[in-house]
């Protein structure tokens, strides 16, 4: 038999043949000539669902009881989550951003696809912003020699515009520098970025732009900083005119995992509590040295106070 509960939408059959190793369920039809037809129905795709949740629930309680390690992550690991929020006062509309993580050869990347990045194309809103709210993030482990010396990391950031005809314009560039040291293991900034642009030289450059796109830009987007295939000892930038072309709105999140700083930190602070407790036990021993010496000088000088010596 069957029966159809339209609330919970539930179709029931009696009896029941969904247990394992069930036959199904048999039903015979008797015609002439002393014939029988049988006929075994049984649920072919059975889902799996509700005995793969009770396997992780066991294990799961198992893993309760059983030690479990925590994933740690390499001493001196830098974690970078950035927000890339708005960019205001550029020339042209349909702005998208391409970022570029440069890192020397020092330091090393967890997953080098996270280095670079597109966003997505933004108008213009009625304040003139273009809103972007494009995030990312960067795993990045410092050298283990605590070197002064050692480059900086650096987020270039260069912004484009296209128009109705796919003519890309770079409209600026701009960069931040990742800090090596930090006194915090984690921080919050909002940072506005002034983006330049190399001033063109001549009327052509501008019309070029103008028209079919072409704007004065650099070989490099990293020679904003050093480049990475730079190995002279100076680098030279005279003689580059710039301008300035708008404003880029960033938010950045700063952690870093360093047990190293966490052990000094606490071994310092059980060197200060032993200190106090040695200062605080010396002061002690000088009060009761006073004590036991103005107790021997009230002695001494009792007799001469006495009313036999006046």
């Amino acid at each position: 038999s069957l029966y159809w509960n339209p609330n919970s939408q539930i179709l029931r059959i009696f009896p029941d043949f969904t247990f394992n190793n069930c036959a199904g369920y048999i039903l015979p039809i008797s015609t002439v000539k002393d014939s029988c037809f049988e006929y075994r129905f049984w649920i072919e795709n059975l889902s799996n669902e509700s005995l793969e949740l009770i396997t992780d629930t066991v294990n799961f309680h198992l893993l309760k009881l059983d030690h479990y390690d925590f994933y740690v992550p390499e001493s001196d690991t830098i974690e970078i989550f950035a927000e890339i929020t708005s960019a205001i006062g550029f020339e042209y509309d349909n702005l998208f951003i391409r970022y570029y993580v440069d890192i020397p050869s020092e330091w090393k990347c967890t997953d080098t696809n996270t280095l670079h990045g597109t966003t997505q194309t933004c108008r213009r809103n009625n304040h003139m912003a273009s809103i972007f709210s494009y995030l990312f993030n960067v795993s990045l482990i410092l050298p283990k020699i605590n070197d002064q010396n050692i480059n900086s990391a650096f987020i270039t950031f260069v912004i484009y515009s296209i128009d109705s005809w796919n003519k890309e314009r770079v409209e600026g560039y701009t960069s931040y520098q990742i800090p090596k040291y930090t006194t915090l293991s984690s921080y919050k900034k909002n940072i506005k970025l002034e983006a330049w642009l190399p001033k063109s030289r001549k009327c052509v450059d501008d019309l070029r732009r103008y028209f079919i796109g072409g704007s004065v830009k650099l070989v490099e987007p990293n020679y904003i900083n050093i480049p990475t295939n730079f190995k002279d000892k100076f680098l030279s930038k005279f003689g580059m005119e710039l301008e300035q072309r708008g404003t880029l709105s960033i938010t950045l999140c700063y952690l870093r995992q360093n047990c190293k700083s966490i052990e000094n930190i606490n071994n310092i602070k059980t060197s200060d509590v032993v200190s106090a407790q040695a200062l605080v036990k010396s002061v002690n021993n000088v009060m009761a040295s006073f004590k036991r010496a103005r107790q021997r000088m009230l002695l001494a000088c009792q007799p001469i106070l006495s009313p036999t010596h006046s």
